[in-house]
């Protein structure tokens, strides 16, 4: 049985580390539906490294409380994780079975951190 919850919040965490010093972070509560915006690939594949051993854990919380987070890049979802995300082989591919990891967002996010912000389908 789900025991449903709603999150108000708006939280930004500015990031101390050497690799990713002062990168910034939000995080959006609305209701069911908690969003993670992360500021470019480099940071997000970072705290998936960071986070990947507690994934499936975080998950299985998500889902018996009724939330689902949302993972965004650059204002595009990549995936979401929790209560009423579908698992694909993406995700697991990842390292978390219940994770819904959008390709095409993925790989556009990917081709923007290799080709930058103002690639249009040419290079510059």
């Amino acid at each position: 049985m789900v025991a449903f919850l709603e999150v108000t919040a708006l939280l930004e965490i500015t990031l101390a580390g050497s690799t990713i010093d002062g990168s910034k972070i939000s995080l959006r509560g609305n209701g069911s539906r908690l969003e993670v915006d992360l500021p470019d690939l480099r940071t997000a594949l970072l705290i998936k490294r960071h986070f990947e051993s507690m994934l499936n854990m975080i998950d299985a919380v998500l889902r018996s409380t009724g939330l689902v987070l949302s993972l965004r890049l650059q204002s595009a979802e990549l995936g979401r994780l929790g209560y009423g995300a579908e698992p694909t082989f993406m995700g697991r591919l990842a390292g978390c079975s219940g994770l819904e990891l959008r390709i095409f967002p993925f790989l556009w996010a990917v081709s923007r951190s290799f080709f930058g912000s103002n690639h249009r389908g040419k290079r510059t």
